[in-house]
This record gives C-alpha cells, structure tokens and sequence, in this order.
C-alpha cells in the first residue's frame, strides 16, 4: 500500500525490518526489488528480485517481476527467460507472453511475436494483447493494420489511456496536427501521471514552432516522472534552440545521470557548454561520448577544436551537419547579424584588376557555394556558373534562386579531381575555414583551372603562427605568410592580395584577406 502510494523511504523502513525480522521472507525482497525499480536504480531492483526467487522459485511474481527488471536493462535474451519461466508457473495468465513477445519484438523476431500475441489471446483477450501487438505490427512496418488495434483498443476500454497515445503518435506522424493533440490531451484527462502524453505534446508543440507551450510540457513532463530520461533530453534541446544555455546545460546533465550510454545527450550538452565557452567542461562529454563511438568523425574534430590540436581539415560530416542545420536561416544571418559582405568584395576586387574587361563573360567554378551568394555577386561577370556544396540543403537554397547553370552536392576537392572541365574563374568565399592544410586545395584547384584562368577566395587572418591554426569555434585562420609560400610551391602566382573585414562577430570585426592567384606558365 505504501509503495502504490508513492511514500518510498517508509517502504524502504518497513521492508527492511521485515527482513530483519525474517531473512527468509521472500516477499520483502519482492519489495524492495519494486522499490528500487520505481526509482530508476535497476542493479539493485535486479539483485533483490533473484534473492526472492532463490527464496522462492515457484512464485511465478517473482520471475515476471525479474523479466520486468531485465527489460527496463535492455537484457532481451535474459528477459526472454523469465517470461518463459513465468509462463510456465502460471499458464493461465497472457501478461507474461505479452511482455515475452514485447522482448522478441525488440530483438527483430517478430514472428515469433505473432505467435505468442495469438497464444496470449487464446488464454484471456485483454485489451492489452490489441495494444502491444500493434506495437509489433509498427515495429513491422505494417501500419494500416496496427491503427486498426489501436482503435479496437480505443472502442474497447476508451478509458485507457496508452489506446489515445498510441493511436495519437500515428496521427502525429502524418501531421494530422489537430487529431493528434486531441488523443494525447485525452490520455492526460484519463491518467494525470501519464508523461508519454506530456512529453507527445511538448514534442507536438516543437512541430508546430509553438517553443514556449512545448517547454511547458516538457516541465511538466519532467514534474510527473523526474525518472524520464527522454523528457529531459527533449526539454534539454528545445532550451537549446531558445539559446537558454545554462539552463540547458543543466537538464542535458540531469538526463545524462539518468541514461548515461545515451550519446544524443552528450552531444547537446557538448554543444550547451561550446556555445558557453566552457571549453574544459565540454571536454567531459566529447570524451564519454568518443568512448561509446570512438570512430565518430564530427565528435573527434570537437576534441581536436576544444584542445587546440591542429588537424588538417574538418571532416565532411562535420561541415555538412553545420550547414544543412545553417541552411535555413543562412542568408539572413550572414548578411543581416554577421554584416558579411565577402562575396561582393571579392566581385570588386575582381572588377578593378587590369585587363578583367577582356576576360568577361567568364565560366564560374564556386565552391562551397552554400545558397548562392558567391554567384550572385558575380552574375555580371560570368556566364556558365556551376556551384559544388557539401551541404545538400543549401544546394537546395541555390538551386531555388536559379542562378546556377549546374550544382553538384559534393566534397569540393574530390569534384575537381574527378572533374574533366576547366573554369576561367574559381571562386572559394568563406570556405578554406574549414580547411587546415591548402596544399591539397591548391593541387586540386589547378586541375579545373584554365590556362589564363584566375582564383579567387577569402581567409581569416592569423595571427598566433605561420601557418593555420584550428580555433574552439571550429573554424581555422591562416597566417599569410603561409598563403604565398604555399601558394608558390603550387605553382601559382599573386595579382591581388586586400585586407578585409570578414564579417562582424559579437560586435567585433573578424579581420581576413581575399587572394586573387593566376596559374604561374611553368610549375
């Protein structure tokens, strides 16, 4: 009675000197195995339900109550077991082949799963043998036929209040907004407690841009279950996204405590220390999470970033996660917060070289094109423009201004060196920001060029070596000294060299420098 009524350190006491008072009481360890399930604590939940069953082996409780544990652990095969062994002890019962199929389903077996719903449905047909075996019938792909027993459960028990959620998760899937929204308020109305209905419409709320009424879902969520994980992680990213750091970095924390092999959740909280500049702490995560996934690139760089190792380049998933993220609100950003106008003087520094008029129309290679804004300040200029991007959701942005004759959603040095054509302008603003060592750039760029062809592109200054160094922010500077050596090594000779403001960065200018480069007649 007390641990249903939520007063969990009485029930500890009283469990406890139950079993002081007799060790042998099997139904104490029951107990407190419950008890240490209900607050997350599942080793421990899982220790005390085996002293029971050692005690007791025939309470068929006992085994149901360990597979459960075994579940919350995600220990399939094991919870398998005790299913199987409940069933045994109490054939007449179809919770245990529901639960037992549940683990067949998440191990993909899910025609075993079939077979059991039918046996369990043969014993008593619960509603709930409806409710899990669509789940598997999702689980399968089988859409249309899980819906219909959503709705069989709806008809059958329209007080219960998991039939709204699920069949509210489907209509959300198909953005039926309105219905969806509906269901969840209603399973909420059926179970005050039920945070799967909260979280929905939190989640719901973020589809709907509505960020304000998802985070107080997703708070609420929290307040009914502090034990759900994935409420934390969802408030922890829309936090995030309202720029509301600390506070962010707080419940990313809390949801990490809670699950700590999720990955997603280190991943938010590198990003809510990074944009703090709590760069030792954000350090923690990226090494907890390159231990679950030692081979992720985009993760690997962070660390590179946050210690200041100076790598070559940033990977490619790197760059084309931060810009198909950046896509959207691009333009606006660049131009209206950030004040960037590299493009249109990198299009006047071309303008004012002597003889350019000769040269006109040109053929255009723009890489890194993002959504355009390099080809639109040269549209004047060039006739053929062809625009390679990593990002395909700013091709997409490009492709939707028309100005491009060809674009190509590709790794730009690998386009070049596949590439059969020549170019009598290639372009490349605010992109060897993300690239360390240019050789390679430079020996791939002469390939595509044409014999009186020219290159144009923009860095960041560096000021601290003679090279380019990787900065926290992701981005690399050069020095330009390292730029005219490099650039002479690869066979390549200056006409222009003009110092810049790059763009504006919390109120202050980021200083940098456009090249303009012929190909030197005899490298």
């Amino acid at each position: 009675m007390l641990l249903a009524d939520g007063d969990l350190r009485q029930s500890a006491d009283l469990c406890k000197s139950l079993l002081d008072a007799d060790p042998k009481f099997s139904y104490g360890y029951h107990l407190m195995s419950s008890l240490f399930h209900s607050t997350g604590t599942y080793d421990k939940a899982l220790t005390f339900a085996k002293m029971a069953i050692d005690i007791d082996p025939a309470m068929p409780l006992f085994h149901f109550q360990h597979g459960q544990v075994l579940v919350a652990l995600k220990q399939w095969e094991e919870a398998i077991k005790s299913f199987r062994k409940t069933h045994e002890l109490q054939p007449t019962s179809a919770l245990p082949l529901l639960l037992w199929a549940d683990a067949c389903t998440q191990l993909d077996k899910c025609d075993e799963a079939m077979r059991l719903f039918k046996q369990a449905r043969e014993i008593e047909n619960i509603v709930e043998v409806d409710e899990h075996e669509g789940l598997c019938l999702l689980q399968m792909g089988n859409i249309p036929e899980a819906e219909q027993l959503f709705d069989r459960v709806i008809e059958r028990r329209p007080d219960y209040h998991w039939g709204y959620i699920h069949k509210g998760k489907l209509l959300m899937e198909r953005k039926q907004h309105a219905d969806a929204e509906a269901c969840f308020v209603k399973a909420m109305k059926l179970n005050t407690k039920a945070h799967e209905a909260l979280y929905l419409l939190a989640l719901l709320h973020e589809h709907r841009g509505q960020a304000d009424i998802a985070i107080r879902y997703a708070i609420q969520a929290i307040q009914v279950s502090p034990k759900a994980w994935p409420c934390h992680i969802l408030l922890g990213n829309l936090l995030l996204a309202q720029n509301q750091l600390e506070a962010a970095q707080q419940v990313l924390q809390q949801a990490h405590e809670l699950e700590p092999d999720n990955a997603y959740t280190l991943e938010l909280l590198v990003s809510a220390l990074r944009r703090q500049h709590k760069l030792a702490e954000a350090l923690v995560p990226v090494d907890k999470f390159l231990a679950l996934q030692p081979d992720n690139a985009v993760m690997r760089h962070f660390r590179a970033m946050l210690r200041g190792d100076n790598v070559d380049t940033a990977p490619k998933e790197y760059v084309s996660g931060l810009f198909d993220g950046y896509a959207d609100r691009f333009d606006h950003h660049l131009q209206q917060v950030l004040s960037y106008k590299t493009p249109e003087q990198l299009a006047w520094s071309l303008r004012m070289l002597p003889g350019i008029q000769a040269m006109l129309p040109m053929s255009l290679l723009d890489l890194g094109c993002g959504t355009g804004l390099g080809a639109q300040a040269l549209q004047g200029m060039t006739s053929v423009r062809v625009g390679v991007d990593l990002s395909e959701k700013m091709i997409e942005k490009a492709r939707f201004k028309q100005l491009y004759s060809e674009l190509h959603s590709l790794d730009i040095i690998e386009f070049m060196t596949g590439c059969d054509r020549t170019f009598d302008l290639v372009v490349a603003t605010d992109v060897l920001g993300y690239i360390g060592n240019l050789s390679p750039f430079f020996k791939a760029v002469r390939n595509v060029m044409a014999a009186q062809g020219l290159l144009a592109f923009s860095i960041e200054k560096e000021e601290g070596t003679a090279s380019f160094h990787l900065h926290p922010n992701g981005r690399y500077t050069h020095a330009p000294e390292y730029i005219l050596k490099l650039a002479e090594e690869e066979g390549y000779v200056l006409v222009k060299q003009e110092n810049i403001v790059v763009r504006m960065e919390n109120y202050l200018p980021v200083h940098g420098l456009i090249y303009i480069l012929k190909k030197a007649k005899i490298h």
